[in-house]
């Protein structure tokens, strides 16, 4: 009787020790599979975002606005009226993520493609040769398709976000980095920084949170793009800068 007592216990601590180490296995191999996971497929807009692309009507448009929140939350087809536009941001996306959902825009047939990513990248700890590299060839791409690309600078943080300083000083040196790309390239560069962060930091009247920009903003914005437009497609020029509605605080400086 003793000896089958011993036994049962000694059953129940082999199956509890390999239930432990099975579980333990199981918790080993999800943690893998997360980890292993591509960065771009952490974000949680990502899928439900492409998921809206699939619904649109992909009927052929002159203009397609590449990026993150930033470029997503412009309302280009009132901002840039004169022209068949589609707004191609997603929402936290980084640069390998722009890289692999090109088709979404190669499908649309454009004349002109206006790229903007990065801040995400740095923000997730990217390294810079990754993020270049990445944007290299989201570029060369549209080139290959006969699609002109205008790469516009990675816009500067402002004082509301924790640690700008720093953040901003890897942001110039990544825009030197494809600033030099472009031009050997040939391809058109757009420095928004010049307008929306003179001093080299995103002016404070023109963003909250010091990453996403205003209204304002996005209308002084549509018009360097519609500069970029009107040469490249011969449209009829943009109306004049509505620079009243931006109210420029000089003094700003990192």
């Amino acid at each position: 009787m003793l000896k089958n007592v011993h036994r049962q216990r000694n059953y129940l601590c082999h199956s509890f020790t390999w239930t432990c180490l099975g579980l333990a296995a199981l918790a080993a191999f999800l943690l893998s599979a997360c980890s292993s996971k591509p960065n771009y497929l952490k974000n949680r807009h990502w899928d439900s975002r492409l998921a809206e692309f699939d619904a649109e009507d992909s009927r052929k448009v002159d203009v397609v606005m590449l990026g993150n929140s930033i470029t997503q939350g412009g309302n280009w087809s009132k901002l840039l009226a004169d022209v068949k536009v589609a707004n191609r941001g997603v929402a936290g996306d980084i640069s390998e993520g722009l890289l692999q959902r090109m088709d979404y825009v190669y499908k649309l047939q454009p004349k002109m493609c206006f790229v903007m990513i990065g801040i995400n990248d740095l923000g997730a700890r990217i390294p810079e040769d990754t993020i270049f590299s990445n944007i290299a060839k989201v570029l060369d791409g549209l080139k290959k398709k006969n699609i002109k690309p205008v790469m516009q600078s990675i816009l500067f943080t402002g004082p509301s976000k924790q640690g700008y300083v720093k953040r901003n000083a890897e942001v110039a040196r990544l825009n030197a980095r494809i600033k030099n790309y472009v031009a050997a390239k040939n391809i058109d560069y757009l420095d928004l920084n010049t307008t929306f962060a003179p001093h080299g930091a995103l002016n404070m009247a023109i963003s909250e949170d010091g990453v996403h920009i205003n209204e304002p903003a996005y209308r002084l914005w549509a018009i360097e793009i519609q500069k970029h437009i009107n040469r490249g497609m011969s449209l009829r020029e943009p109306p004049e800068s509505p620079s009243q509605d931006l109210d420029v605080d000089s003094s700003l400086e990192e």
